[in-house]
């Protein structure tokens, strides 16, 4: 039985779990627009783009871009194709290096979409989870 332990089975299947008191701002760009969220968690100050808001607004649409779950592994022979959404995390620390999270439509299965961490680690996510993250990150916008 130990023979069939997945590592993936036990790992947290978040893309990226980013403290926001070490956030300086966020690049969002879809295949449409471009966006930036900014916050100085000190100052309790928080903006969607030139629009401050509240701390609420801006920490919900901030959970939603950690709510894409990840499904599963790619096979090897796994082939991304246009990106649909990339976030890119720009920290206030220096010791917390940026964090950029790619999603790429998936060559394999149309009901998935292929998430790049950091260029390295990939995985799929459900295609229809990142486009109700792009709905809502321009709805808020």
């Amino acid at each position: 039985a130990i023979y069939t332990l997945q590592p993936f089975d036990y790992i947290l299947k978040i893309p990226v779990l980013i403290d926001i008191n070490t956030v300086e701002n966020i690049q969002i760009s879809t295949e449409e627009q471009n966006y930036e969220m900014s916050v100085d968690t000190e100052k309790e100050v928080y903006q969607l783009g030139k629009r401050k808001v509240k701390k609420e607004v801006f920490t919900n649409l901030y959970q939603e871009l950690a709510s894409v779950m990840l499904d599963k592994e790619p096979g090897p022979e796994a082939k991304e194709g246009k990106e649909v959404l990339a976030v890119v995390y720009h920290r206030n620390r220096e010791d917390a290096p940026d964090t950029q999270v790619i999603y790429y439509e998936y060559e394999g299965d149309d009901a998935y979409c292929l998430v790049e961490i950091n260029g390295t680690q990939k995985f799929l996510v459900k295609k229809v989870d990142v486009e109700t993250l792009v709905k809502q990150i321009e709805e808020e916008f």
